[in-house]
């Protein structure tokens, strides 16, 4: 799994890379930022343990975390509210965690 997430976010890398390089030396004219548009390396890694780890709830909170960064970087929703939504979140993937476990080990 570890080799399949270094493949992954490397080739990741390389692409963009590639494309700034290009952006640079002006070859290319690609824009792809955008407000907001680091939250992407907190967004992916998140969605990429959802789909691959068995322990969900850290994958869980890193998604929610950066989907809420984004969302304050595009101006939807103001900086302070996410300090007051964090502990909420937290606490709300935690106690799914505990329910999943709960159900799941009585079947």
């Amino acid at each position: 799994m570890k080799k399949v997430y270094g493949i992954f976010f490397g080739a990741v890398l390389v692409i963009f890379g590639i494309i700034y390089a290009l952006n640079v030396l002006d070859i290319v004219h690609i824009n792809a930022s955008f407000d907001g548009w680091w939250t992407v390396f907190i967004i992916l890694p998140g969605l990429y343990g959802l789909l691959t780890s068995k322990d969900k709830a850290g994958s869980a909170i890193l998604t929610a975390v950066g989907v809420l960064l984004l969302l304050a970087a595009r101006d939807i929703i103001r900086y302070e509210i996410i300090w007051k939504l964090a502990v909420p979140v937290i606490i709300v993937v935690i106690g799914a965690k505990m329910i999943y476990k709960s159900v799941k080990n009585e079947n």
